[in-house]
């Protein structure tokens, strides 16, 4: 009986050997893959969060418009006899463009100076008559009102010619010619367009609620597609004097310099209203940014030691932030952050919290 006891003792023994081994063994296992896992790290890219000094604006789109703009007609109808301006050229006010056959009216002319040299011959005579007795009041009077007639023929004719030679009315950029050599034209026919490069005007609108943060003589940038990397700069010279009652919007007319003259007219123009300085503003790239319906991340990286091959180390915290106003990629936090830490710009879509990583920043994200 005792031996039977002994054996069963023995084997209650080794039993509970065998389960605290393997307890101890799991453990172990354990502890070696958790020791594992901590060395398993993936790369990611991270940038220091920065407080700057932003320059705020109301941005608006809107267009150019020339200060000076006309299609270039005539009053008179004739035959072109002479184009006399370079498509796509400048040209200086007063310069004649277009002439027209102006033959019939020259010799209009000639034949009324001819008769105006007659009248003033006829009335000196008869003034002198008129002095000594021998000839009437009347007489001094009819030759007068001809002499004057004769005038005003002629300069009837001088206009009508000025009609025929068909100059441009201010300083500016001639576009297309719209007719041809010999062609007769009608009045308001138009021959080309001419605008005025510099200075032009931007029109754009700004809701009624900005209404109160805009003036006349407030700096304005704008920038169009066909030249991004240029800003062209000017001031806000008039605001309209109603809100528009289906848009809720004010007119702004601001007046800018078209210093490379790469402006035109129409051009579909990018708007900053420049305000008051805004100092210290922190600022993370737009991709360090994770969106979320139950608020916006970011992801901070922060030092953990090394890896076995001696690279730094870095754990990662959730950190939930209020985002502001975007710009060139770069995004306001308003609360969240308070400038210098180290948040993930790129790769975040393979790590969480808790991750360890480690910083490869020679890629840009």
């Amino acid at each position: 009986m005792a031996k039977r006891m002994i054996i069963m003792l023995i084997s209650v023994g080794i039993l509970f050997g065998l389960i605290a081994g393997w307890y101890f063994f799991k453990q172990y296992k354990i502890n070696q893959f958790m020791q594992a896992m901590k060395y398993t790290t993936s790369t990611v890219s991270t940038t220091i969060a920065k407080k700057e000094n932003w320059k705020p604006f109301i941005a608006e789109t809107g267009s150019i418009v020339a200060i000076n703009g006309v299609n270039v007609t005539t009053q008179a109808s004739g035959q072109v006899s002479a184009i006399l301006f370079q498509p796509g050229s400048m040209v200086k006010k007063g310069e004649i463009l277009v002439n027209l056959d102006d033959r019939q009216l020259q010799a209009t002319l000639a034949s009324n100076q001819a008769q105006l040299l007659f009248a003033e011959q006829n009335h000196t005579e008869t003034h002198e008559l008129f002095k000594v007795g021998a000839a009437s009041k009347n007489a001094l009077e009819t030759t007068e009102a001809n002499l004057n007639e004769a005038r005003a023929n002629i300069k009837s004719v001088e206009v009508q010619i000025s009609y025929l030679h068909i100059p441009a009315p201010f300083d500016g950029k001639i576009g297309i010619n719209q007719i041809n050599l010999g062609q007769y034209i009608q009045p308001g026919t138009t021959i080309a367009s001419l605008q005025q490069l510099d200075p032009l005007y931007v029109q754009f609108s700004v809701v009624q609620q900005d209404i109160d943060k805009i003036h006349v003589d407030q700096a304005v940038e704008v920038i169009v597609d066909a030249n991004p990397n240029h800003i062209y700069h000017g001031t806000i010279t008039a605001i309209d004097s109603q809100v528009n009652s289906d848009t809720r919007n004010v007119n702004v007319q601001a007046t800018i310099t078209n210093d490379d003259m790469k402006l035109l007219p129409g051009m579909f123009a990018q708007i900053n209203v420049v305000l008051a300085h805004r100092d210290a503003i922190i600022t993370v790239p737009q991709t360090a940014i994770n969106y979320n319906l139950f608020g916006n991340s970011v992801l901070i990286a922060k030092p953990e030691g090394n890896t076995p091959d001696g690279k730094p180390m870095y754990v990662l915290a959730l950190q939930y932030v209020t985002t502001g106003e975007e710009r060139k990629g770069m995004v306001e936090i308003t609360k969240g952050l308070a400038g210098g830490e180290m948040v993930v710009s790129s790769g975040q879509l393979k790590v969480n919290e808790g991750s360890h990583v480690t910083i490869n920043n020679s890629v840009e994200p």
